[in-house]
């Protein structure tokens, strides 16, 4: 049974889609209200608290190796499915259905983190640094998400969401410009798209080693290389 006690942990999850508007992460087609649609879900460490779901088509979904002996009742959101659908997915996965007891529980509870809004918010900018970096999300505010994500991109800056929010580029933006650019990449693993957090000062690679096996790079970095910031 998959006990979701800690973070970093990842699960297989199912629900029926509520909108028309999501795409399949694998064949990149829309699915439509009320399909099935499955996801590798990855559970991230609590500094970061987020949620990474990689849905797809029931049809184009294949299970990691690590999940071939997995039931339907060890499947996230499996009790909130039709007959029909368990019956759908179970045939399309080629699993059996198990015992309901198995259901995952104790999903963690994911709380925003606390905006920063004082010097003692945050750990890594001093008074000046602190004072420029909310004039600049005064000054920058009146930018759209696209010329946000144009600037952050010009600067290599790898984006952890097709679609981000206008607090998180405009934080992004506003930080870079203070601090310089991160460097994108993991010098663990290599991946990208490396987190990191004012509030504790700390950088995070929740990528993988391993995408077979699922080994996760999970490292923390205090100090890290950043790069100037090109207008």
């Amino acid at each position: 049974m998959i006990q979701f006690k800690i973070f970093d942990l990842d699960c297989i999850s199912v629900e029926n889609a509520k909108s028309d508007r999501g795409e399949c992460k694998s064949c990149g087609n829309k699915v439509s209200k009320g399909d099935i649609k499955i996801s590798h879900t990855i559970y991230f460490d609590p500094e970061h608290q987020q949620r990474n779901p990689t849905w797809c088509h029931l049809k184009c979904f294949k299970l990691p190796e690590k999940f071939q002996k997995i039931s339907f009742w060890e499947i996230e959101g499996g009790d909130n499915m039709s007959a029909s659908d368990k019956n759908k997915i179970m045939k399309a996965l080629s699993i059996p259905e198990g015992e309901e007891s198995m259901l995952p529980k104790n999903e963690p509870i994911y709380i925003k983190q606390k905006e920063i809004v004082e010097l003692e918010d945050q750990v890594v900018m001093n008074k000046t640094e602190f004072k420029k970096y909310k004039s600049l999300l005064t000054d920058l505010k009146s930018k759209t998400v696209p010329q946000l994500v144009e600037m952050l991109k010009k600067n290599n800056q790898v984006l952890s969401s097709k679609y981000p929010s206008k607090d998180s580029v405009l934080n992004r933006v506003a930080e870079c410009k203070v601090l310089g650019a991160r460097y994108p990449y993991c010098p663990k693993c290599g991946n990208a798209g490396v987190k990191f957090s004012l509030q504790k000062g700390l950088y995070h690679c929740s990528g993988y080693l391993d995408d077979v096996d699922w080994l996760k790079c999970n490292t923390f970095f205090k100090n890290w290389k950043r790069i100037p910031w090109v207008e």
